[in-house]
């Protein structure tokens, strides 16, 4: 119970014992009467119709005290009940929100399964130099993603790399490249190979296209997929959603925006892969979701 309470009922308590002072000397109730000088007693006149009044008027002024602070009480408790509802809903949120990222991590592959096996993003840029992809296509650019084995404690293999490629125009898939081809270098000398899956030694990274620009091309088009096929990439902001998988090793996903836009004065079509143009969102999940879950049990 709160002081304004206490203060109240107080009040309420002194008025009702007025009251009833009040009330019990018009019903002639008196103290024992006073003795004067030579032993007789002081006459006590009668008590004024004014103070069952009085008495009456404490009595309701007291009663009414007390209800508005019965009041008060029962909104405050009722107020208290409310507040505590609300942190035992936040606590049972917060809860389910742990117990949700702990399932999403126990559906990680685990340290024995992978064998200490990862694949990481290494980098997002241009080419070494234009491709000559021959007739019709010509000389094109190409923009592409590197994917490095970075465990070099077990230098173990990580075999069957693959990377599948969702195109997304304005938010809406508009097709994908399911097995995209890559780039595969050799450190011997031999030309480079474009199959839709490589074997990644330790430290060693490899590419995919994202993307391809060239004079003869209307407008840029995407990675080339299984059948060796591009599609072309008309105006507007597109994203490119990559998912990365081997065998042993989980998932690696990442996010490139860029927009296709007519440069002024230009007569092609170009690609801005820069802020406002584009963004790169190339992050590790497995970190991300240990990060949140360390991060709430410190809460």
């Amino acid at each position: 119970m709160g002081k304004r309470e206490d203060w109240l009922f107080g009040f309420a308590a002194i008025g009702a014992v007025a009251a009833l002072v009040k009330i019990l000397e018009y019903l002639g109730v008196h103290p024992p009467p006073i003795m004067g000088g030579g032993g007789a007693p002081v006459p006590i006149a009668a008590p004024p119709a004014s103070s069952l009044a009085w008495g009456i008027g404490l009595f309701v002024f007291s009663f009414g005290l007390s209800l508005v602070g019965l009041y008060l009480s029962v909104r405050r408790r009722r107020l208290l009940t409310a507040q505590l509802a609300e942190k035992i809903e936040a606590c049972k949120r917060r809860d389910d929100i742990i117990d949700e990222l702990r399932s999403a991590q126990s559906k990680l592959p685990s340290p024995k399964s992978v064998v200490g096996h990862q694949l990481v993003f290494a980098g997002y840029t241009g080419w070494k130099r234009p491709w000559d992809f021959g007739a019709p296509q010509g000389t094109l650019e190409l923009t592409v993603v590197y994917i490095r084995n970075n465990q070099l404690a077990s230098a173990k293999d990580i075999h069957n790399v693959r990377a599948r490629i969702d195109y997304l125009y304005d938010g809406e898939l508009r097709f994908s490249a399911d097995k995209a081809l890559w780039w595969e270098e050799h450190d011997d000398g031999q030309p480079i190979e474009t199959p839709t899956a490589v074997d990644l030694e330790p430290n060693q990274q490899q590419c995919f296209p994202v993307f391809m620009e060239g004079k003869s091309l209307e407008c840029p088009h995407s990675a080339l997929d299984e059948g060796n096929l591009s599609r072309p990439l008309k105006l507007g902001r597109w994203t490119a959603r990559i998912t990365v998988t081997a065998d042993a090793c989980g998932p690696l996903k990442g996010e490139l925006q860029f927009t296709v836009y007519r440069p002024p004065g230009g007569r092609g079509l170009a690609i801005g892969c820069q802020p406002p143009l584009g963004l790169t969102r190339l992050p590790i999940e497995r970190r991300l979701v240990r990060l949140m879950i360390s991060t709430m049990d410190h809460t």
